[in-house]
């Protein structure tokens, strides 16, 4: 994924992502997008170049058209690789 295209996900994540903590009663609509904007910060520190954190831009074969993206994040824990899958768009 290129910076550009990761900072025009992480406007679009941010978004959403604040809708829901406000239709969940997390927080505040005028909270909102400051803790969820904090959150992914958080947790991409290094945006596209975070260590362990894997983000794809999906695109259609046929005119490499693109279609989302996928973010995975792997982890060690006593010695054991894991993946989890953050985030599809």
């Amino acid at each position: 994924m290129t910076e550009q295209l990761f900072a025009s996900y992480m406007e679009e994540a941010v978004a959403h992502f604040s809708k829901e903590y406000v239709i969940a009663g997390i927080c505040a609509e005028s909270e909102a997008i400051a803790v969820c904007r904090s959150t992914y910060e958080k947790s991409l520190p290094q945006g596209v170049f975070t260590p362990n954190n894997y983000l794809y831009e999906l695109r259609k074969v046929e005119g490499q058209v693109p279609i989302g993206m996928a973010w995975l994040a792997v982890w060690v824990n006593a010695g054991k690789r894991s993946a989890f899958v953050c985030d599809v768009y």
